[in-house]
């Protein structure tokens, strides 16, 4: 069961609130050159110092399992201007393993820099065509990612030339990566 703070569970026990619950979804790519801020609203909104820009989006339900999958459900951007698909098709990973924080706040609330509910995921692949790009968004799989983060390998080496852990100090320029270079 989510823990909500006292003022969400006070609207939330109203028959009528005079607000709205507002989904808000920031999706960033992994350099941080893109990023938007969207809402699902017929107006923007301000939260947290950011301008979400209304925007129309939908979302599937996230499914659970219980034969050990991870959870992946389809975030439905309208596509129909194309602007996200100017995003997508001008980073170099054409949108996967892109961040996607979702949020939920309500109208009433909005001073309050706290979400209700947070929810952070990945996208995991998309697919677009005229009217929507589809993002699976959902947990990368931790048995695929490289442990150690680095990589022991022979006659190699894994330093960033003339940055720190490289210990050259020539006048070189460039670097092969191979041990007679450092050397």
């Amino acid at each position: 069961m989510l823990d909500l703070s006292t003022v969400a569970k006070s609207v939330k026990n109203k028959l009528d609130d005079g607000g709205t619950w507002l989904v808000l979804l920031s999706v960033k790519n992994k350099d941080l050159t893109v990023q938007f801020d969207i809402v699902a609203n017929t107006d923007d909104v301000t939260w947290n110092g950011k301008e979400f820009t209304a925007f129309p989006f939908s979302m599937d339900e996230v499914q659970e399992s219980t034969k050990g999958s991870l959870p992946s459900f389809q975030l439905s951007v309208c596509n129909v201007e194309r602007v996200v698909q100017s995003y997508i098709e001008g980073d170099i990973s054409h949108g996967s393993g892109w961040d996607v924080d979702l949020m939920v706040v309500h109208s009433s609330n909005l001073a309050n820099n706290n979400p209700e509910v947070i929810y952070s995921f990945k996208t995991l692949s998309v697919t677009a065509d005229e009217n929507n790009v589809i993002f699976t968004v959902g947990m990368q799989n931790p048995l695929r990612q490289q442990f150690p983060r680095r990589r022991m390998m022979t006659n190699f080496c894994q330093n960033t030339f003339k940055a720190r852990g490289c210990t050259y100090a020539g006048a070189d320029t460039i670097c092969g990566k191979t041990i007679s270079d450092c050397r």
